[in-house]
């Protein structure tokens, strides 16, 4: 009989994947994935969708500025701490730090889908070890 246990992590627990944009780390459930994200200022994640997942925000510091298109239109918001972001599954989405201090913000996909493992595997990423982290992520 298999146990069902709860467990805590901290952020020196988890790799970190870094890349010119900021870092992840993640956590990835059965229903959803859960990341924190961190991303200097002036820094910017550039246009991409996910097709079939889901995704949120909440932005615990810095602000974002988040741009989602419609085809030749786009609506740009801020999202200062406290924000919540919804992004529906396939629409398109950039966004970046526009606040003095780096953007801090929790990620939720679900499902979960293949984000983090693309993610993790692209050659733009590296990844540190549990215990390693850039200087302006949390600790």
């Amino acid at each position: 009989m298999s146990e069902n246990k709860g467990k805590v992590y901290r952020p020196k627990d988890l790799e970190t994947l870094v890349f010119e944009w900021g870092t992840q780390q993640w956590l990835i459930g059965k229903n959803f994935s859960l990341g924190l994200t961190v991303i200097p200022p002036g820094t910017e994640h550039a246009r991409h969708s996910h097709p079939g997942v889901e995704e949120m925000f909440y932005v615990l510091s810095g602000v974002l500025e988040v741009i989602f298109y419609y085809g030749d239109k786009e609506e740009r918001y801020e999202a200062p701490p406290g924000s919540w972001v919804h992004i529906p599954p396939g629409v398109e989405h950039s966004g970046g730090c526009i606040s003095v201090e780096p953007a801090r913000f929790i990620v939720i996909y679900s499902p979960p889908g293949p984000e983090t493992h693309q993610l993790r595997n692209s050659p733009e990423c590296t990844v540190l070890p549990p215990g390693k982290l850039p200087s302006y992520t949390c600790k």
